[in-house]
C-alpha cells in the first residue's frame, strides 16, 4: 500500500506542482496511476461476472469525473504555490472558499456514484469501492497537507 501511495502522489502532485515534467511524462504518470488504482479496487472488491461489467462500466465513469476534479484540484494547489510568497487577506480567503468547493464536489461525486453503484450491483461493493476510494483520498490529503507550507510559514 505505501508504494501505491507513492506513485499516487507522485503521479496526481508532485509532478505537476514542482513543474518539472512535460505534458507526456504527467500522461504517463497519469496512466500508471489509474492503471494502479484499478488494480488495488481490483483486489479489494473482488468481482465476478456480471457484477464485474456493471460495476466497472460505474467506475470509469466515475474516474473520468474525479479526473476533472483532480484537475481542478492540482490547479488550485499551483494558484497557492504562485501566490503563497505575496499572499493577501483576499487571495486567502478566495483559495480556501475554492476548497471548500472542490471538496463538496468531490463528496457530491461520491454519493451520486455510490446510489449508481448499488443499483448496479448491491450495497455492500458501493460501500466496499467508497471505502477504498475515502482511503486513497485521505492518504493524498495527508500527504499535501504535510508538503504544502501553512499559510504564513
Amino acid at each position: 500500500m505505501k508504494s501505491f501511495k507513492a506513485l499516487l502522489l507522485l503521479a496526481l502532485f508532485a509532478l505537476p506542482f514542482a513543474g518539472l515534467a512535460q505534458n507526456t511524462e504527467m500522461d504517463m504518470m497519469r496512466k500508471l496511476f489509474s492503471s494502479e488504482k484499478r488494480a488495488l479496487v481490483e483486489s479489494f472488491l473482488q468481482l465476478n461476472g456480471t457484477d464485474a461489467n456493471a460495476f466497472w462500466e460505474q467506475y470509469e465513469a466515475y474516474e473520468v469525473e474525479r479526473k476533472g476534479l483532480a484537475d481542478k484540484r492540482i490547479a488550485l494547489i499551483e494558484r497557492y504555490a504562485e501566490e503563497y510568497a505575496g499572499l493577501t487577506n483576499d487571495q486567502a480567503v478566495e483559495l480556501m472558499n475554492e476548497s471548500f468547493k472542490l471538496k463538496e464536489q468531490r463528496l457530491s461525486l461520491r454519493k451520486k456514484y455510490f446510489k449508481k453503484i448499488t443499483k448496479a450491483v448491491d450495497g455492500k461493493t458501493a460501500a466496499g469501492f467508497i471505502q477504498i476510494e475515502a482511503y486513497v483520498a485521505t492518504a493524498i490529503t495527508f500527504d499535501l497537507m504535510d508538503a504544502i507550507p501553512f499559510v504564513g510559514e
